[in-house]
């Protein structure tokens, strides 16, 4: 597959082929497909009237037909079930047309829709939260709305409400208690003194840095000295004892608001070591060492000590121990966080308290406002994400789950984000002890977690690591679309199948295929070849894709660059029809139009000027004879609008006008071109 088209993820419209709708596609005869996509809809053949009204909003651009278009649209994909789209549609109509009388029933559509998607697509809490913004915002904007819709809509407000996941919050209160640490110090060896290497340094700066993060919410900070069972019982734990205290001296010096103390130390046996031993699945070895223990075989205790095994559990024994306690006796209630997060200025960002994780998760239940959101989402994650105990924090994973979608969202990926919370090679939804208390148990590989990090993954075109965390997820309708994503890609082109991998990668096709128009569009060109196609024939189909799209543009400019340079005789025949200057501006190949479509998609998407140095789609003599350079970025776009003004889907500027008046005799005449030429 090529790399340089990212599929989107979304379950959109399934395309009929047949010879009805293929006539219609191909034309471009504006009144032929709108009353084409009329007759489906009449049908309630939804996927059909989509893939035409995709076609026509550019077409009926200022005219009377805009509105009914766009409306229908949004309504054929509601009725496709298309709804995170259609609320989107919906929201466009009641913005561009304010004068239009169903301006209130799109905006209260868009909502409903947002509603539906909520309940049908649950990867993540957004969909939830943005079903809540706007059935809010409609309240807000119609005050004077139907009764019914004004209470249809606060009925489902406080359903999605009520809906938000509650283990979340209640884990993370549970979390507000004790949280336990390694101490990771090294010291002189038997002495009280810390060794003068970097690691030491930086182990007390984070873990003083994490400690001050909570603020006035840390109540108690407890250090406890460990002694490992080899050697003299008594010295060692005098020594633990000893140690314990120095480092409770330096850490507690520099966090003010806490209770501070010393634990009596803990002294392990050799039987301990046994039960650890037999923890790992080493029977033979525990029942050894426990007989060798038992009967005080003091050489039998010096062969066993000098296993690796063994060795390892010895260390981890002699590690430090603390404990930090954190305020839990009062969590404000939703109402009492708001206010405080609005007005108390030692809660404000950067001031002398800081929120607990219960007092987070209220405020997301209660803000509304999108960007305020956001916002809210950063300020915690920036907060949690200092503390090294985050990856056992229920919390800690939601509010890093949020911010990855806002990744998603803005095509920004951080693989980092979710990191924490993942392990490749373990299962789904894993409980785990904290390695030295088995009282407290986290999870790993959460389902969202899996499904964000796997989209994010495949963002990155790592389909390696997208495949693997995607088979992990079950095989339910809310994961389908990246499980078929990333059969797709990863299997399609591979040697050697199996079997059952072939029946998957056709699978995954056709699951594509059928997803959106714009996948439809992109499959055909990448596949060309293996469908039996050519570019010529699928560039009417490539052209009916919207213009905001930067593939559009991209697999324009691969279709351009492969066309044949003009020859001479039908240039004769442009320069007898439409004049010498006319066809000189047509032909002239200074500015290849290639490179101003080429222009036009890294204007859109900066990280596709990567794809166009390597895509062996462009001829390299092509790339040779008209090399892509940034210093002419301006002539390009210039040409692209050249293009546009001449193709008739942009207006001519006054500017423009004015040049070309002052110059008549230059080869600038291109609102002169003949638009039909242009598309040819």
């Amino acid at each position: 597959m090529k790399k340089y088209l990212v599929i989107a993820l979304a379950s959109l419209s399934i395309i009929s082929c047949n010879r009805q709708l293929t006539t219609a596609l191909k034309s471009s005869d504006k009144d032929f497909i709108l009353n084409t996509a009329n007759e489906f809809y009449a049908q309630k053949k939804w996927s059909n009237a989509i893939a035409l009204y995709d076609r026509l909003p550019n077409l009926v651009a200022g005219t009377d037909d805009a509105p009914e278009v766009v409306f229908k649209l949004a309504y054929a994909n509601y009725y496709d079930k298309n709804y995170r789209l259609a609320g989107h549609q919906f929201r466009n109509f009641a913005n561009t047309f304010p004068n239009d009388p169903r301006r209130e029933e799109a905006a209260y559509t868009a909502a409903i829709c947002y509603y539906q998607d909520a309940a049908e697509y649950n990867l993540d809490q957004t969909s939830t939260e943005s079903a809540i913004n706007m059935l809010q915002d409609f309240l807000n904007n119609y005050p004077n709305s139907d009764k019914e819709r004004a209470e249809d809509a606060n009925k489902k407000i406080d359903e999605l409400t009520q809906r938000l996941e509650t283990k979340y919050y209640e884990q993370a209160r549970a979390q507000l208690r004790e949280v336990p640490r390694d101490l990771q110090l090294t010291f002189v060896v038997g002495k009280d003194e810390l060794t003068s290497d970097e690691s030491n340094q930086q182990h007390l700066e984070q873990l003083v840095k994490e400690l001050r993060s909570y603020g006035r919410a840390l109540m108690n900070f407890t250090v406890q000295g460990t002694a490992s069972p080899e050697g003299n019982v008594a010295s060692n734990t005098k020594l633990a004892n000893t140690r314990a205290r120095k480092a409770l001296s330096i850490i507690g010096g520099q966090i003010s608001s806490a209770g501070l103390e010393v634990k009596e130390p803990l002294v392990y046996t050799w039987f301990d070591v046994a039960d650890s031993l037999k923890a790992r699945s080493l029977e033979t070895e525990s029942n050894t060492l426990r007989n060798y223990a038992f009967n005080n075989n003091a050489n039998g205790l010096r062969e066993m000590q000098a296993l690796p095994v063994v060795q390892e559990i010895l260390q981890n024994q002699r590690l430090m121990r603390c404990t930090y306690t954190l305020r839990q006796n009062k969590v404000l209630d939703p109402q009492e966080a708001l206010w405080t997060y609005y007005n108390d200025k030692d809660y404000q960002k950067g001031g002398k308290s800081v929120f607990s994780n219960g007092d987070y998760y209220n405020l997301f239940t209660q803000i509304k406002d999108s960007v305020e959101l956001r916002k809210l989402t950063y300020r915690a994650w920036n907060e949690i994400k200092t503390r090294r105990t985050m990856q056992y924090s229920p919390f800690a994973a939601y509010v890093a789950n949020r911010v990855a979608c806002y990744a998603i969202e803005s095509d920004s990926i951080d693989l980092s984000i979710l990191a924490p919370f993942l392990d490749m090679k373990a299962g789904l939804e894993i409980s785990r002890p904290i390695s030295f208390d088995n009282e407290y148990r986290y999870t790993v590989n959460r389902r969202e977690i899996i499904a964000n990090q796997a989209i994010m993954y495949f963002k990155t075109m790592k389909l390696g690591e997208a495949y693997h965390l995607a088979n992990k997820l079950p095989n339910t309708d809310e994961y389908k679309d990246i499980k078929m994503f990333t059969d797709l890609e990863t299997l399609f082109f591979k040697q050697g199948k199996t079997a059952d991998e072939d029946r998957r990668a056709k699978e995954a096709l056709s699951y594509v295929m059928t997803s959106n128009a714009e996948n439809y569009a992109i499959l055909n060109f990448e596949l060309a070849s293996e469908l039996g196609k050519t570019y010529e024939e699928l560039e009417p189909l490539i052209d009916s894709l919207p213009d905001n799209s930067a593939k559009k543009w991209y697999m324009k400019g691969v279709i351009e660059a492969g066309k044949p340079e003009m020859s001479d005789d039908d240039f004769m025949a442009l320069t007898t029809k439409y004049g010498a200057d006319v066809a000189l501006r047509m032909t002239d190949n200074t500015t290849p139009a290639f490179l101003a479509y080429f222009q036009h998609c890294f204007d859109m998407k900066p990280q596709y000027k990567g794809f166009y140095n390597s895509d062996a789609n462009i001829p390299d003599d092509i790339r040779k004879r008209n090399p892509y350079d940034e210093k002419k970025a301006e002539q390009y776009r210039q040409k692209f609008t050249d293009l546009m003004i001449a193709a008739g889907k942009m207006e001519v500027p006054d500017s423009y006008t004015e040049t070309n008046e002052e110059g008549s005799d230059s080869n600038a005449q291109t609102t002169n071109l003949p638009t039909e030429e242009v598309k040819e």
